[in-house]
């Protein structure tokens, strides 16, 4: 249930004639909370509440009276001012390295002219910019290390090039146009631990316990279920940091999505917190988890940007423009798991769905 719904309440409300104040939320042309700002880092929240209890006895007065705390932190925006009709898109997965080497979840290599035309033109024509959570480390199982596909030009053995400076060259001109965000998926999309029972993965039947879906989450063990020690997943944030950036001529990377959803959750692993750490400003665990990242704060978002669908070419009915909230207070979040080849028809059909039509310019 939204907490935010006030069907059936017919309580007598208090209302004020504001001056300077901006009204967020009225009810019939009556105020029911307004935001005065006079100076950059100050703030004045009024809330139009009949009794003090109903902070504590409805979940309506006391979730406004919590995001009129965080507002006055600095840590909130405006409801239906800022995020309204906003969707993040974010394409998971490039650069992959199971994509090499599995069967079941390959996809075709777009040159600079797909991108361009498949992805590139209808950003633009809809003035809108998609997220691409990169992976810069391929797991070479032949070499049983983490190489770095700048330094190699060979195919594997699903046939695919794994030569990065072709991506490299492919991302340039989408990050150049301003379309395209590049943000960090991980280093590997794999497991830290690739040597420990019940690997060696290196060696392990890829037509068996190889393909085993725990292999492939970086910052949570699913394979064993033990979670990852913060060491380890800082050193790895770093390193993907440091060649997603590099290779791709990109700013660094806002936000950090795992790859898998996995993600450790006690105190001193909390792979949020060590993003922080690590420079991030996001933290995005689909499809439920989101958080805001500062030096001083890791903030649950949960549910303040929720996740609309998670889509692919063959999955476009999973769009649900219905979860979109009345009063969004962070943009509603897309996800695709698909080839970009097929993007312009994800991206049509999501714009046409959850956005008003774009303007001519």
């Amino acid at each position: 249930m939204d907490p935010l719904d006030i069907s059936w309440d017919f309580s007598n409300r208090i209302c004020v004639e504001p001056k300077t104040a901006k009204v967020l939320i009225d009810q019939d042309r009556h105020s029911v909370l307004t935001i005065n700002q006079p100076a950059a880092e100050n703030s004045v929240i009024w809330l139009g509440m009949p009794a003090l209890s109903l902070l504590r006895d409805s979940a309506y007065w006391r979730q406004l009276f919590f995001r009129s705390l965080l507002c006055s932190l600095g840590y909130l925006v405006l409801p239906n001012v800022h995020c309204s009709h906003r969707v993040e898109i974010e394409i998971d997965d490039w650069g992959t390295a199971d994509k090499g080497f599995l069967s079941y979840w390959r996809y075709l290599e777009p040159s600079e002219d797909t991108l361009r035309h498949y992805l590139i033109a209808p950003l633009e024509r809809h003035h809108a910019v998609v997220a691409a959570n990169v992976i810069p480390g391929y797991v070479d199982r032949k070499e049983k290390r983490i190489v770095t596909p700048g330094f190699r030009n060979s195919r594997t053995r699903m046939g695919y090039s794994r030569t990065m400076p072709r991506r490299r060259e492919a991302l340039r001109p989408a990050v150049a146009t301003g379309v395209l965000e590049i943000e960090s998926h991980g280093w590997t999309h794999m497991q830290p631990d690739l040597e420990s029972p019940p690997g060696p993965w290196w060696t392990a039947d890829l037509a068996g316990k190889g393909s085993a879906d725990g292999w492939h989450t970086e910052f949570e063990d699913h394979r064993r279920g033990t979670e990852a020690p913060a060491i380890v997943q800082l050193f790895r944030m770093k390193r993907s940091l440091e060649y997603t950036c590099k290779r791709t001529s990109a700013n660094a990377a806002l936000e950090l999505g795992p790859g898998g959803s996995g993600w450790t959750k006690s105190q001193f692993n909390h792979t949020g917190r060590i993003a922080a750490q690590a420079g991030f400003g996001l933290f995005h665990a689909e499809p439920d988890f989101y958080y805001y990242l500062d030096k001083d704060l890791v903030l649950d978002m949960t549910g303040i940007a929720p996740q609309i669908g998670t889509t692919s070419y063959d999955r476009l009915g999973d769009l649900h423009p219905e979860r979109c909230p009345a009063h969004p207070d962070g943009p509603a979040m897309l996800l695709s798991t698909t080839g970009i080849l097929l993007c312009s028809r994800i991206l049509w059909s999501a714009f046409s769905k959850l956005c008003p039509r774009p303007t001519r310019r």
